[in-house]
């Protein structure tokens, strides 16, 4: 039997990025069917939801980074949505702004800050950018009316909720694969 004309180098590089994808393909695909089953379970109140796939989308930042997590965010919301059967409509876009813009945040956070805060704190702040984002955005493009700014202190109250159970999991999750060598405190 004879193996490609590659080097031995190529051959575990390339293994590796397979293993990446693999992993990563896993990992949207678990984002997208804890955001389908989210979407079905009953909510507290309209706009507020515990944002589940987040626990995914935490590990994949502390793991990979920002790159990787902005394209397992975006695939997420694309793939779900079409299953949904709500695509290009007014819940994609909230979902998708909310939902770069809130990966972003904790991306920067994880990346530029190492150490500073947890994951838990990582989750909190990326819980207020998603809400506050697509508050933004329902006011602005799909309700235009600014009266909507009186949810903000509810969505607030609620996204330290949503981030700290979301932030709790991610660390549980990452502690289990890590044995507790993860380079995010679970402390801040």
């Amino acid at each position: 039997m004879t193996h490609w004309p590659v080097r031995m180098d190529q051959r575990q590089t390339w293994k590796k990025g397979a293993r990446k994808l693999v992993f990563l393909s896993l990992m949207t695909a678990l984002a997208m069917v804890l955001q389908i089953l989210e979407s079905i379970l009953p909510n507290p109140a309209p706009w507020i939801r515990v944002g589940l796939a987040n626990v995914v989308i935490l590990v994949v930042l502390s793991m990979f980074g920002i790159r990787e997590g902005l394209m397992v965010t975006g695939l997420r919301v694309v793939l779900a949505s079409t299953l949904l059967g709500t695509i290009f409509g007014p819940t994609f876009w909230l979902s998708l702004s909310g939902g770069m813009t809130s990966t972003l945040c904790m991306g920067l956070l994880i990346s530029f800050l190492p150490g500073t805060f947890s994951l838990i704190g990582i989750s909190i702040a990326g819980a207020f950018i998603h809400n506050i984002i697509q508050l933004s955005v329902a006011s602005l493009l799909i309700i235009r009316q600014t009266s909507l700014i009186y949810l903000l202190p509810v969505l607030l109250i609620t996204a330290i909720i949503a981030g700290f159970v979301t932030g709790l999991a991610a660390s549980l999750i990452m502690d289990s694969l890590f044995d507790g060598s993860r380079p995010v405190p679970l402390v801040s």
